[in-house]
């Protein structure tokens, strides 16, 4: 499981996504498929939306969630693979 993920991620294309509560649910308006996180997956999303750095979401999820930093890395990597994988997040440019 060395596959790698990008350093810095947003939002796919034609994706719109909603809070609910304590979750989240995405719709991806291409695939017409939509998604639904729980909780810490919702966390793991809305840290990616607004820090877009994925080493700085893992430090603020195992700070949030009192977790090994390397098992918050390897719960994100999987999360964000998947997300990628359904067109929901895509590689971003380095912000400078």
């Amino acid at each position: 499981m060395n596959e790698t993920v990008p350093t810095h991620v947003e939002i796919g294309d034609s994706v719109i996504y909603q809070d609910l509560q304590d979750e989240v649910v995405i719709l991806n308006l291409a695939s017409q498929q939509y998604y639904g996180l729980d909780d810490v997956g919702a966390a793991m999303w809305k840290l990616l939306l607004d820090r877009r750095e994925v080493a700085s979401a893992t430090r603020q999820l195992a700070t949030e969630f009192d977790v090994d930093s390397d098992v918050v890395r390897a719960d994100l990597y999987a999360l964000i693979r998947q997300l990628m994988e359904s067109g929901l997040l895509k590689s971003s440019p380095l912000q400078i």
